[in-house]
């Protein structure tokens, strides 16, 4: 299995209500590829976690970087996971209140913008956005 993350700028706006649609579609899409993970839409800024085998994801991410209703700033992947983190979302839509609650979305904006400079690329940067997946993946169990 293989982990993604990525941030993206929408090219126009969209409201509370298109944001639920576009979850919902792709929770339904995503179920019958086994495709799992979460979207957080804050600030004009999605932030988008999946996770699934790595052809499968591969093609996902395909058409979400050709989709022309948003640009995506920056992508950061993890190969070989060992268990999703997410196993029941297939695309939850997390709140913004919630990540803003577990101070996980200004922290994961930040650290992901900030890895747009290759200085920064390294395992340490790395390391502090997945402890931040963790900590909303950790929550949805109840942990």
């Amino acid at each position: 299995m293989q982990a993604l993350i990525y941030i993206s700028n929408p090219s126009e706006a969209f409201t509370p209500a298109e944001i639920r649609l576009l979850s919902s579609d792709s929770s339904s899409k995503n179920a019958v590829k086994g495709i799992t993970g979460f979207l957080c839409f804050h600030h004009q800024t999605f932030i988008q976690y999946i996770e699934g085998e790595e052809k499968i994801l591969a093609e996902l991410y395909q058409r979400i970087a050709n989709d022309s209703r948003h640009t995506i700033q920056f992508v950061l992947t993890q190969d070989d996971i060992q268990t999703p983190r997410f196993p029941a979302w297939q695309m939850k839509l997390i709140e913004s209140e919630l990540m803003s609650e577990l101070s996980v979305e200004p922290f994961l904006h930040k650290q992901l913008a900030l890895m747009k400079s290759s200085s920064l690329l390294d395992d340490k940067w790395q390391n502090m956005i997945w402890r931040g997946v963790d900590i909303v993946a950790n929550h949805a169990r109840g942990v």
